[in-house]
């Protein structure tokens, strides 16, 4: 007896970013990380992404109209973006994303399917900082109060307890809070707050990069406290 092998189900790299963007836009907007959803009946939305692709591939119909023309187009934004963007000496993630974004016109396997979707909330934060933070400069001098800063949280990790802010002026900040003062001021991404702070100290962060992988300047804070959240803006 002969046991036939399935052939792997891969399919192009611009269709597996493209599904990834129609998934976001109909979780309004949120990336949910495997992270995210452990421990819950939730999928995330890379499992999503190739729950639908499988479906395309076994049912017939195309993936691209159901993607859409206007989110395609993003997709190879996205690639063109990450062909460059990427480090193979900051970690192995970064590195297996150069790879994967080395042959733009590769075929993803099932298994690489969350890696490239994940790329995605990457691609927007880094779109954000070109927009907005692109010349951010250092603020204070270390050691020194802060006096009143008027921030917008603008990324969050709340099991670690680090929040990425940006001033009125574009000027990046990091610090860590603990989870019960995050849930008594009722902190999420696009919030806008008042917070009193001790200047930390001051680098270019491999974590914070514009849309061309420039490190950008932040200001890490200590002993960082909520005055007001006001929520976000109307």
């Amino acid at each position: 007896m002969h046991l036939v092998s399935k052939a792997k189900e891969s399919y192009p790299l611009t269709t597996v970013i493209g599904m990834g963007l129609r998934v976001i836009q109909d979780d309004d907007g949120k990336y949910l990380s495997s992270d995210a959803v452990y421990q819950t009946q939730l999928l995330s939305t890379g499992d999503q992404v190739k729950k639908l692709l499988e479906n395309f591939g076994h049912k017939g119909g195309s993936c691209n109209q159901y993607i859409g023309k206007d989110l395609l187009v993003e997709s190879a934004v996205i690639m063109k973006w990450a062909e460059n963007f990427f480090l193979t000496d900051s970690s192995d993630y970064q590195s297996r994303c150069k790879e994967l974004f080395k042959n733009q016109h590769r075929q993803v396997e099932s298994h690489d399917i969350g890696t490239i979707v994940s790329t995605i909330p990457m691609y927007q934060y880094s779109s954000d900082l070109d927009t907005n933070c692109k010349d951010s400069d250092y603020f204070g001098q270390q050691y020194q109060s802060t006096g009143i800063l008027f921030l917008k949280l603008i990324k969050i990790n709340q099991d670690r307890g680090w929040l990425k802010c940006r001033s009125q002026d574009g000027n990046l900040f990091f610090f860590y809070l603990k989870n019960e003062k995050i849930v008594e001021h009722q902190l999420g991404v696009g919030d806008c707050f008042t917070l009193e702070a001790k200047v930390k100290d001051h680098a270019e962060s491999p974590f914070d990069r514009d849309l061309s992988g420039k490190r950008l300047r932040v200001t890490s804070l200590n002993y960082a406290k909520v005055v007001k959240n006001y929520g976000r803006p109307k």
